[in-house]
């Protein structure tokens, strides 16, 4: 909605309520699938822009505790708590929050959980075009997976965006769930492992 101030038009963000436009799906215990390309901003420009979203965030999300966040982070987080018993989730997200203290909130919420079923790392690869951003994908289950399936990307034509097993060139390999925690994840080079 739009309002004005001394003249100054103001925009108020009418945030989406859950509960309230999925109660039935929400009271019958969760989404099956969710899925989402979540929006990539990082908290110091929402706390300049919007104060007060910043604090509630960090005041809401586990994934936006550790001082600064990325927004993504909590649509993730936001995303997987949607989920009923058995759940999945999919999304598109920067690859960064992986080895990034940003990101230290969303992985230890996902090896407590341990909800990480599946990654495909796009590594270097632009997936986007006109746009530097490392991505990756994510996919969640609301139940606890023993394993983590890791596709990543070492090479690929620059042509087309690769996926496992039809271009580029893939490492994939699969580790314990119990290997993953809040310290930051090297899911590269061969077998990937936890750097302390």
């Amino acid at each position: 909605s739009q309002t004005t101030l001394d003249g100054e038009e103001i925009y108020k963000v009418n945030p989406f309520d859950w509960e309230r436009e999925f109660s039935e799906i929400i009271q019958g215990g969760g989404f099956d699938v969710v899925i989402g390309n979540p929006p990539y901003v990082r908290s110091v420009r929402l706390r300049e822009a919007d104060l007060e979203a910043w604090a509630y965030y960090s005041g809401i999300y586990e994934s936006a505790r550790v001082g600064e966040y990325d927004i993504y982070l909590c649509f993730a987080e936001h995303g997987f708590r949607l989920l009923r018993k058995d759940g999945r989730l999919g999304m598109i997200l920067p690859n960064k929050w992986f080895t990034t203290q940003v990101g230290a909130g969303l992985r230890r919420l996902l090896a407590e959980s341990q909800a990480v079923d599946h990654v495909v790392d796009f590594g270097h690869f632009q997936v986007f075009p006109n746009v530097t951003t490392y991505t990756c994908l994510l996919f969640l289950r609301s139940i606890a997976c023993d394993t983590v399936t890791v596709n990543l990307l070492d090479t690929a034509p620059m042509a087309v965006t690769p996926s496992p097993g039809r271009s580029g060139r893939w490492q994939h390999v699969t580790i314990a769930s119990s290997e993953l925690g809040d310290s930051m994840w090297n899911l590269a080079a061969g077998t990937p492992r936890v750097v302390l």
